[in-house]
């Protein structure tokens, strides 16, 4: 299964995905620069898809950049599940 019908299949059924938009390839690059990194093609390809979010069971999260500044760690949002 690639990336893309993973993301398909979780948007299939909106409760099981609450996610952040895309970011773009200028922000990713911009990322990386900033950060001395070098993001993975499969991360980027899921990053273009949607900027991290939450999946499946809460508390479960896949974490995006922070577009905002180019910082690490980026932050989403999202509801205190305690």
């Amino acid at each position: 299964m690639t990336i893309n019908e993973l993301y398909e299949e979780l948007r299939k059924d909106e409760h099981l995905m609450e996610s952040n938009p895309p970011i773009t390839d200028t922000e990713i690059i911009r990322f990386q620069s900033k950060n001395g990194i070098a993001i993975p093609p499969a991360l980027i390809e899921l990053y273009e898809l949607f900027n991290g979010g939450e999946i499946y069971i809460p508390g479960t999260l896949i974490f995006g950049v922070n577009v905002a500044d180019s910082a690490i760690p980026s932050t989403i949002k999202h509801e205190n599940r305690s």
